[in-house]
């Protein structure tokens, strides 16, 4: 993959170091931001459990989805 991997990584990374100084400074849009990562997340483990049959992935579902639950639970903590 080469220079592609570490563009995607630099992204990742971004979108990650993001999404938690925003959560942590209670916003809006870091709360909007983790649970798109989140969503991403789940849609990638689960199209890569089906197309690649590597069932191994499944284990971020119940994770992933205990974590979007959990901020759609405290959204009242980010609507300030």
């Amino acid at each position: 993959m080469g220079v592609w991997a570490v563009l995607l990584m630099g992204v990742v990374c971004v979108a990650c170091g993001s999404a938690a100084l925003g959560l942590l400074r209670c916003k809006r849009w870091g709360y909007r931001t983790a649970l798109v990562i989140l969503t991403i997340n789940l849609a990638s483990d689960t199209t890569n459990a089906v197309v690649a049959h590597d069932w191994r992935t499944l284990i971020g579902l119940p994770i992933g989805g205990f974590m979007i639950a959990y901020l759609i639970r405290q959204r009242r903590v980010f609507d300030r």
